[in-house]
């Protein structure tokens, strides 16, 4: 499921408020606490205003909270590859 996130909230620089927050707008507390907060607002809302809608905006807050809390870890054998001058996956 992609992600919500419609063009017109980016800003000229292709910037929108996710990207800004977790550049530092907000803290790191701060952005965990809106991601988690829109989440909830929209699953509470779901049965009486936009219904599938809104779980879909919500999945995007939880996947985006996923994301930030818990970045995926760089493959420690990536940058063995370039010493060597070939890609190295590890095995």
């Amino acid at each position: 499921m992609p992600e919500i996130r419609p063009d017109y909230y980016k800003g000229q620089d292709g910037k929108d408020l996710f990207d800004r927050f977790e550049a530092g707008l907000l803290s790191r507390e701060e952005t965990i606490g809106f991601y988690k907060g829109n989440a909830i607002k929209y699953v509470v809302r779901e049965d009486g205003k936009n219904g599938e809608e809104d779980l879909d905006k919500a999945l995007t807050y939880v996947q985006r909270l996923k994301k930030f809390k818990y970045p995926k870890r760089k493959n420690p054998f990536a940058d063995l590859g370039k010493a060597f001058g070939r890609a190295f996956n590890g095995r």
